[in-house]
């Protein structure tokens, strides 16, 4: 696979693990990230459970919603390889998104549900990185208290990526928030970065490390770098609308 151009991975550590726990979430940006659980039924009619993380946002119509990756709500066709079964492997949309609010130390604040998502028609015939990005709606307006992150188009910068990793050697295991900086390079569409990431990560926003608005979210990774969808004056038409 030509790197970048379709999704690698979930994620990578490249070499030593330099993520930090987030000691309190009860600040921006940290009180606006939240957790998800997406349910599928795989080849074998059973139900599965995929995790990431998101970030509420507004949109024109100044209602809350979520922003998270395409894949975390959406799995295609062609990752199938009948030769090759697995039982973990789905496809098509989810059946039901569970968005969790204030999620630490496996303890969560509040929880609701999405009535509905949008994800760019581009992202389901392609599964590129560049459109690798999503819209939960909630059926509660889980960010009161909270707040709301503003969008802004990508540029090379210094970035914090945070959200809800899978750790190696955590005993929380997806249920606290870590956090890591780093400079992200902007190229054909994504952010490009050395900052660790792993599962459940997935869908986090990448936020600038000084305003905290959200320039890209977070898709994949290799064992050199890892992406994210870079934000642009198009694609935030789309998730604003």
């Amino acid at each position: 696979m030509e790197e970048g151009s379709k999704i690698v991975s979930p994620s990578a550590v490249i070499g030593a693990d330099n993520r930090t726990k987030v000691s309190n979430i009860n600040v921006t940006p940290h009180q606006q990230t939240v957790y998800l659980e997406s349910i599928y039924f795989n080849t074998n009619n059973e139900l599965k459970v995929f995790r990431c993380s998101g970030a509420f946002f507004e949109n024109n119509l100044r209602r809350a919603k979520v922003l998270t990756a395409a894949h975390c709500m959406h799995k295609g066709n062609h990752e199938y390889n009948p030769d090759n079964p697995n039982e973990d492997y789905v496809r098509g949309y989810a059946l039901g998104i569970a968005i969790f609010k204030g999620m630490r130390n496996g303890i969560y604040d509040d929880y609701t549900s999405a009535t509905a998502i949008k994800i760019p028609s581009e992202y389901v015939n392609s599964r590129g990185i560049a459109s690798d990005i999503g819209v939960i709606t909630m059926q509660d307006n889980l960010s009161a208290g909270a707040g709301t992150l503003d969008l802004e188009s990508a540029a090379s910068r210094t970035v914090r990526v945070g959200g809800y990793p899978k750790k190696a050697g955590s005993a929380d295991n997806l249920l606290d928030q870590y956090q890591m900086t780093g400079r992200a390079s902007l190229n054909n569409g994504m952010l490009t970065y050395t900052i660790d990431t792993s599962g459940g990560q997935s869908g986090t926003p990448v936020l600038d490390v000084n305003t905290h608005k959200i320039i890209g979210v977070h898709s994949s990774g290799s064992p050199s770098k890892n992406y994210a969808a870079a934000l642009n004056s198009i694609n935030i038409l789309f998730i604003k609308q």
